[in-house]
C-alpha cells in the first residue's frame, strides 16, 4: 500500500513537471509570437512614417544639404545650424529607430531588410555633423543608438552579403550616388 501510495505519487509529480515544463514552453513560444508581431507593427508604422510626404520633403531637402556641403572642408555657425536644423529629423528618426530594437525588442533583420541602406548611407553621411555636435555639447551620447544602429545593420549586411565588415561600409561614391537618389525624391 505504501508502494502504491510512492508510485502515485511519483507519478503525479512526474505528470506536474511535465505539465509545468509544457506550460512553459507554450508560453515561452507565445511570448514569441507577441514579440514579432510587435514587431511587424512597429515596422509597418516606421515604414509609413519614413514614407509620408513629411519625410520626404526632409531626406530630400537633407540630401541637397549634404551633397552640397560634402565638397566644404569648413562651416560657419550659420552653415552648421542649417545643416543640423534639416538633419534633425532624419537623425531623430534613426534615433527612435536605434531605441526599437535595442530596448523595445524590435527584431534588427526585419530594420535591416527594411531601412538598412538608409541608416547606413545616411549614417556616413551625416558622421561628421554627428561627430561636430557631440563635441559642442560635450556629450558623446547625441545619436549614439543611431550609430549603434548602423554598426549593427553593418554586421547582418556583411554577414548576409559574405564580406567582411569593413567591405560592407560605403565608400565616398557609394554616398555620392546615395545623396544624388535622395535629392531627386518627390517632395
Amino acid at each position: 500500500s505504501t508502494a502504491v501510495v510512492a508510485g502515485l505519487t511519483l507519478g503525479i509529480a512526474i505528470f506536474n513537471w511535465l505539465l509545468v515544463r509544457e506550460t512553459r514552453l507554450a508560453v515561452k513560444n507565445q511570448l514569441r509570437e507577441q514579440r514579432l508581431s510587435h514587431s511587424v507593427d512597429l515596422m509597418l508604422k516606421m515604414s509609413e512614417r519614413w514614407e509620408s510626404a513629411k519625410s520626404l520633403q526632409a531626406r530630400k531637402q537633407l540630401a541637397v544639404s549634404l551633397a552640397r556641403d560634402r565638397a566644404r572642408t569648413e562651416f560657419d555657425d550659420a552653415a552648421k545650424r542649417g545643416l543640423l536644423d534639416s538633419s534633425q529629423q532624419i537623425m531623430s528618426f534613426f534615433e527612435t529607430l536605434g531605441i526599437m530594437v535595442n530596448r523595445a525588442g524590435v527584431n534588427p533583420e526585419m530594420v535591416w531588410g527594411e531601412f538598412a541602406y538608409y541608416v547606413i548611407h545616411y549614417f556616413f553621411a551625416l558622421e561628421p555633423n554627428i561627430k561636430a555636435l557631440r563635441a559642442d555639447r560635450k556629450d558623446a551620447s547625441f545619436y549614439s543608438s543611431f550609430e549603434q544602429l548602423c554598426q549593427d545593420l553593418l554586421a547582418i549586411d556583411a554577414k548576409v552579403n559574405s564580406v567582411p565588415l569593413g567591405h560592407a561600409r560605403p565608400n565616398s561614391h557609394d554616398i555620392d550616388n546615395f545623396l544624388a537618389e535622395e535629392s531627386s525624391l518627390p517632395a
